[in-house]
């Protein structure tokens, strides 16, 4: 009989199937645990990868959390029609147009036909800042900025006033 290993063993009756046996046997033995081996290199590497996976999937729905909440956050471009109740009668109701140009944003004063440009126009968050001249007077304006409103104070030299707008 002959051995997988290349080695002769004579034909001895029952002692040479018994020795083959126990060859095999310790050759599945020792693919076994081979295998056990392999086996348990597998799981730690799926374990690992599985981790990975679960975090990345974790980080992906972060992200597309924050960024969807940051496109549903309200905008301030628009068209806004503006009421500051306390103000000269000339100056009580009107519309404001804010737009963005590139990463900057404008905003512009439409009172009684007559266009006003704004300066210093910051947009962080929420809130709206921005200043103009009216009739010589430099008048700021803060302004927290809903989906459809804003409310906010217009400060000039003889005080600060309240003034909400609606979006059209």
């Amino acid at each position: 009989m002959i051995f997988p290993s290349g080695s002769f063993v004579p034909n001895r009756g029952g002692s040479s199937q018994i020795l083959f046996f126990v060859w095999v046997l310790r050759l599945s033995i020792a693919k076994i645990e081979h295998l056990n081996k392999y086996n348990i290199q597998l799981k730690k590497y799926l374990m690992m990868k599985n981790g990975l996976v679960k975090s990345t999937l974790l980080l992906l729905a972060v992200f597309t959390i924050c960024s969807t909440a940051l496109a549903l956050a309200a905008s301030p471009v628009g068209t806004w029609t503006y009421k500051v109740p306390k103000a000269p009668e000339q100056y009580i109701n009107g519309e404001l147009i804010v737009a963005k140009e590139k990463s900057e944003y404008t905003v512009k004063f439409r009172i009684n036909g007559q266009e006003l440009p704004a300066r210093n126009v910051k947009y962080e968050g929420s809130n709206l800042s921005f200043a103009t001249y009216v009739e010589n007077e430099y008048v700021t304006f803060k302004m927290k900025v809903g989906e459809k409103s804003m409310t906010g104070k217009v400060s000039y030299s003889e005080g600060t006033l309240d003034m909400t707008c609606t979006k059209k």
